[in-house]
């Protein structure tokens, strides 16, 4: 019947986090059916942090994922009267272990569903008012539906190497390190687990796409000059142009 297969009618998370330092609460939604409504979506949030007695609205804000019905990553990044929020949460528990897939929305009869809750850590930073606080240790609960299309769309992305929170030199790892940074000597070969029916996978470094790889395993070598602070950023699609991304914050010394 159509109400049986009425669905979630949107990809939503609402969710919580925290920790000594801050704690956040958003709403977040997107519109996956093919009707547009009369006044656009808001992304609403709170933050703020007890300690010191401050508390503002966070609506201008994003939220992404790494893809899937069931994503294992998650992303914040927005800006607020006081600074900016950059943070990516991974998901140390699913509740259920497998999130349910149903069959069928209003709009598309074939389409799948999911709805589940993820227990995450989170790491980043906050910035207020020219203070950088770093996150190294906040917890939350999300609650979220997603969808898939008939057409496609179900692909999610990974990086696999580096691993987050060790020390590798030229190309080998070799230890966690003690800050949980991702420290990098010499060259290194960017590794991706991408699932789905992948059409291919593209490297960026800082913003700036290095390589593509059409091909398993996904794989690039970083072997260029490169000092400080990067950001590594993989991207997989599929063949209808649907995307899964993932990113991750390294320190690297190569001066080859």
């Amino acid at each position: 019947t159509a109400v049986g297969a009425a669905g979630a009618p949107l990809w939503f998370t609402c969710g919580y986090l925290y920790s000594d330092e801050f704690q956040l609460a958003i709403g977040y939604a997107e519109n996956p059916s093919p009707i547009k409504p009369p006044v656009p979506f808001q992304h609403q949030g709170r933050l703020s942090f007890p300690s010191r007695g401050l508390d503002f609205r966070f609506d201008n804000y994003t939220l992404e994922d790494n893809g899937g019905l069931q994503p294992s990553r998650f992303y914040i990044n927005g800006s607020y009267e006081g600074g900016e929020v950059r943070l990516v949460g991974d998901v140390a528990l699913f509740y259920p272990t497998k999130w349910g897939v149903g069959k069928g929305t209003w709009w598309d009869l074939n389409a799948s569903r999911t709805w589940g809750r993820a227990f995450i850590n989170w790491r980043g930073t906050i910035t207020l008012y020219g203070e950088t606080i770093e996150v190294k240790d906040a917890t939350g609960v999300f609650e979220s539906t997603r969808y898939k299309g008939a057409t496609g769309g179900n692909i999610s992305v990974e990086i696999k190497k580096p691993l987050e929170g060790y020390l590798y030199i030229f190309d080998r790892q070799v230890v966690p390190t003690p800050l949980g940074n991702t420290l990098i000597i010499g060259s290194i070969t960017i590794e991706a687990d991408a699932r789905g029916e992948i059409s291919k996978v593209e490297f960026y470094v800082d913003g700036d796409l290095r390589s593509t790889d059409y091909d398993e395993p996904y794989s690039w070598l970083w072997d260029e000059f490169a000092i400080d602070k990067h950001e590594i950023r993989v991207v997989a699609y599929d063949s209808s142009g649907n995307r899964a991304e993932d990113r991750m914050s390294v320190l690297i010394f190569n001066w080859m």
